[in-house]
């Protein structure tokens, strides 16, 4: 049982650590949301990992990323071919930057705005896995309704 305790305070401590390293890309200078765009990548790469090994090779993941003139722009997450995160930086006008995310769920779906809401919220890993479990959940309900015949 020590154990368990043991591994939320080690959580603990290193959601802590993320959001302090997070604080410094956090700026809403282009290079600041660039650094935090390719942190973004970084995680949503073994999020796909983890998705793919949890699925045993039975659903399609993958991760593509978009070059801008200044190294990556734009990255998405695709699972099974229809549900997408789209993640993109964009420019808000005098020097402001921020990263922009968009949900597809599912292939007949039209991509819906999504991400840490504004005024304070900020992007964690937390927040992207929570998106990717969003697609996740959309792909399972498609599944379950197919078999039933809704």
């Amino acid at each position: 049982m020590g154990s368990r305790f043991r591994n939320r305070v080690e959580e603990l401590r290193a959601a802590w650590k993320e959001r302090r390293e997070l604080e410094e890309l956090a700026g809403s200078s282009e290079a600041g949301q660039r650094a935090l765009l390719h942190e973004l990548y970084r995680w949503a790469t073994e999020a796909a990992d983890d998705i793919a090994a949890a699925y045993g090779g039975e659903l399609e993941v993958a991760v593509t990323a978009a070059e801008g003139a200044g190294g990556l722009s734009a990255f998405t997450v695709t699972i099974d071919g229809g549900y997408r995160l789209t993640l993109a930086l964009e420019g808000r006008g005098k020097g402001r930057w921020t990263i922009a995310a968009a949900l597809t769920l599912g292939p007949s779906e039209a991509p819906v705005a999504a991400g840490p809401s504004r005024g304070g919220a900020r992007w964690t890993r937390r927040r992207l896995e929570e998106l990717l479990l969003s697609l996740l959940t959309a792909y399972e309900r498609t599944r379950t309704r197919a078999r039933s015949g809704r």
